[in-house]
């Protein structure tokens, strides 16, 4: 079947640093805290939200601590990727079907972080800034309320490479509906699976309390050889026949009718 390769238009990690905690790093009542934006053991004034589009540099999804002279830092960071003009693809609109979606990311540095995906209703043409306001979906434990990674992991590899996702179901209906009839966007979100995301599941998460967190490229980075990218598998038409006749006139179009598509060789010249 064929496939064809959508790379993310907007990509960015967004996160909380958190300084000034306590022994209370692997306490869920601190996790509340920090995905609340502050309360009883980790206070507003020491939580920075923050928003970077150039992971080059810094982690793309984690959740961790960094040791500090004198003072420990502690980070919970998430990815989002949007891909738009989707309604824009002929081979995705006149597909019979869009049959499997693979994420691809580039990951550089050692890979320490595995991560869930997640899909985000809110899309992005372009970069926020944090004045504008963290996405609001920061808040949910989920990072999004519909898993497209299913049971299955991002896995990466453990140095500078591509590794690929397969994603769940919900992918492809949430791609096939922003395809066809839809704004022809799509959204989603990556977050660490061990720590972030392990806590809504079953309250076993915390911040880690060593280093834990993945570098991962994003479309700010130079050219496109290391952006990140969805591989989507589709069926072209192929019931009857449905492809155009090139050159058959309309006085002829009557001897076209009920070609199967494995005779379509016989109409050409009609």
């Amino acid at each position: 079947m064929p496939t064809l390769d959508k790379h993310a238009d907007v990509g960015f990690w967004v996160g909380a640093k958190v300084t000034s905690m306590t022994a209370e790093i692997q306490s869920h009542l601190a996790m509340d805290d920090i995905y609340t934006g502050g309360g009883e053991l980790v206070s507003e004034e020491v939580i920075t939200w923050q928003i970077q589009s150039n992971s080059t540099n810094n982690e793309g999804f984690g959740a961790f601590q960094v040791n500090g002279r004198g003072s420990n830092q502690w980070y919970v960071r998430r990815l989002v990727l949007s891909f738009e003009g989707l309604d824009q693809e002929s081979a995705l609109v006149n597909a019979a079907s869009i049959d499997s979606i693979k994420l691809w990311l580039y990951s550089y540095g050692t890979v320490t972080s595995a991560g869930n995906v997640t899909y985000l209703d809110d899309n992005y043409d372009a970069i926020p800034s944090v004045g504008e306001g963290v996405p609001a979906a920061f808040g949910a434990y989920t990072f999004g309320n519909t898993l497209l990674s299913g049971e299955a992991e991002v896995d990466l590899t453990s140095g500078d490479g591509y590794s690929a996702t397969d994603l769940a179901s919900a992918a492809v209906d949430a791609l096939t509906a922003a395809a066809k009839g839809g704004d022809g966007r799509m959204t989603i979100g990556v977050m660490d699976h061990s720590y972030d995301y392990a806590y809504a599941e079953s309250d076993s998460g915390y911040i880690s309390d060593t280093t834990n967190s993945t570098g991962v490229y994003l479309p700010s980075y130079t050219g496109t050889t290391r952006d990140p990218y969805l591989e989507i598998t589709y069926t072209d038409p192929s019931s009857g026949y449905g492809h155009s006749v090139i050159g058959v006139a309309a006085a002829n179009i009557s001897n076209v009718n009920g070609v199967a598509t494995a005779n379509i060789a016989n109409v050409n010249g009609v």
